[in-house]
């Protein structure tokens, strides 16, 4: 067996490898020789000159936002130090004749209806469900025990997904 192998193996090292026609090795050549030069060419071209003027309006324009910068963030900072909230304004100020203050609020849930089937932009089918809710908030007037009471319907659209596989 191993006889076998070095006969072939010898017959392999004998084999000379083919050789590619002129005109192919010629073209071969030139696409090289062409892409040298335009990359010598390509590099020159890409060559950035920085004047000595550029660059100091650069930097002069770089601190001109950088200082503007800080100018509006110092303002910023200034202006929410001086906020006062409406909730500490009212909570050290005594009830007023006619004031209100919140007793209850609610969230009820009124029902489920459908909507049908949608289909996307991108054709992806929805089957559309409506949830409907009345917000309730009822408000007492400290003094007098008078009621405001106030409902508020509001709608949620859900598009679910349908499985198409």
């Amino acid at each position: 067996m191993n006889s076998d192998l070095k006969e072939i193996e010898q017959t392999l090292y004998e084999l000379k490898p083919a050789k590619l026609p002129d005109e192919l090795n010629t073209q071969i050549e030139e696409i090289f020789e062409t892409s040298k030069q335009d990359h010598s060419t390509h590099t020159n071209d890409r060559k950035i000159v920085w004047l000595p003027i550029t660059q100091k309006v650069s930097a002069a324009a770089a601190l001109l936002i950088a200082c503007i910068g800080v100018f509006f963030a110092m303002l910023n900072d200034q202006n929410s130090s001086n906020k006062t909230t409406s909730s500490k304004a009212s909570a050290n100020e005594p009830l007023k004749k006619n004031q209100f203050i919140p007793v209850n609020a609610k969230n009820v849930f009124e029902g489920v209806q459908d909507e049908g089937l949608f289909l996307s932009k991108d054709k992806i089918p929805y089957h559309g469900v409506r949830y409907q809710f009345s917000d309730l908030f009822l408000w007492k007037n400290e003094k007098d025990g008078s009621l405001i009471e106030m409902k508020v319907p509001s709608q949620r659209l859900f598009l679910v997904p349908i499985k198409t596989d």
